[in-house]
């Protein structure tokens, strides 16, 4: 999908530049900043896939600069791979995961090739808050290897995400009014804090036990990072980490 995104920002570089040559002396002379339509609502496509709402809105502040806030809302879905837990003596289901995100940004353009509204190639600059929460199960094996003794153990976890980084898009305008944003790759520095909040009392062995396996899960993303526990009385468990997320996606949007 990543390679498909850059062969068709190019293929629209292209297209653009050429739209652009074919303008009138008039028209061409017009400054950047003064576009006849300087605000923009846009909604993800690629979001509503992954059951994520998400709506932005971007606004024209100085020559080729823009400022834009993005507000998503997830309303179902599963712990990705790369987090769940499965393992011989302790094991994690869930019942969905819903929560919300909040993206702020500032964007420059390199060029623009019409004067409606900001288009052509950006760079931006963006931190991410993200708040998910989901109810989990645990199914814990004390004595493993030996299973006769099953804890079933309810919890409700949070995860809260903030995260800085920068993107490269695209942003195709049609028809003086219709945008196309193609956000091309968005890479960033995220630091995760979660929490659990069991139903009832845990006990130690099963929290040690917890402990390791979420190091294992962390262990996945290659760094060298040391899960400990915070352990806030009996019912409650906290731990942080670190790793570089990325974002992509494709918006349709309305300039007015």
């Amino acid at each position: 999908m990543m390679k498909s995104l850059l062969f068709t920002a190019l293929m629209l570089l292209i297209f653009s530049t050429c739209n652009w040559a074919q303008q009138d002396t008039t028209k061409s002379q017009k400054s950047t900043w003064d576009y006849d339509y300087k605000n923009v609502v846009k909604i993800g496509v690629i979001a509503a896939a992954f059951s994520n709402i998400s709506v932005s809105y971007e606004r024209s502040i100085k020559p080729r600069w823009t400022v834009g806030l993005n507000a998503g809302y997830k309303y179902k879905g599963d712990t990705p791979t790369l987090f769940g837990l499965d393992s011989t003596s302790i094991t994690m289901t869930q019942t969905g995961i819903n929560g919300f995100s909040i993206t702020p940004e500032t964007r420059y353009y390199l060029k623009s090739c019409e004067n409606q509204s900001p288009n052509g190639f950006y760079v931006s600059l963006y931190m991410r808050y993200v708040n998910y929460s989901t109810a989990v199960n645990f199914i814990y094996y004390p004595n493993y290897p030996d299973k006769e003794v099953v804890n079933n153990i309810g919890a409700n976890a949070t995860l809260n995400e903030f995260g800085i980084g920068f993107m490269l898009g695209y942003q195709l305008l049609i028809k003086e009014r219709f945008i196309v944003d193609f956000i091309i790759i968005g890479p960033r520095r995220s630091w995760i804090n979660m929490k659990y909040e069991f139903d009832n009392n845990v006990s130690e062995e099963f929290l040690t036990t917890l402990e390791g396996k979420l190091q294992e899960v962390v262990d996945r993303f290659g760094f060298d990072h040391e899960v400990n526990i915070e352990k806030s009385g009996s019912r409650e468990a906290k731990y942080s980490f670190n790793f570089t997320n990325v974002r992509f996606g494709i918006s349709l949007g309305y300039a007015f």
